[in-house]
């Protein structure tokens, strides 16, 4: 990671932002595992017929109500396990 040295010639602007952007790229990545993981339990679960519906679901509605998904996931376990 040469760029990265402190006298690799850079400026410091350019350092900054490189890091920056590495990390935001980090956080971006880490926000689409957690909502295919979501996903795919909904599917796995039962809670939506098909993996676009449930991608769809957790990319959406789930961010913005978490005590409906809490519900959804429960209901279709329950019934499940009838």
């Amino acid at each position: 990671m040469k760029f990265m040295a402190t006298n690799s010639g850079w400026p410091a602007s350019m350092r900054i932002t490189v890091g920056v952007t590495i990390r935001v790229l980090a956080l971006l990545l880490l926000h689409m595992l957690e909502v295919a993981l979501w996903a795919a339990l909904y599917y796995k679960e039962g809670c939506f017929s098909d993996p676009r519906t449930s991608l769809y679901f957790s990319l959406t509605v789930a961010q913005k109500s978490p005590v409906l998904t809490r519900q959804i996931v429960k209901s279709t376990v329950a019934v499940r396990r009838w």
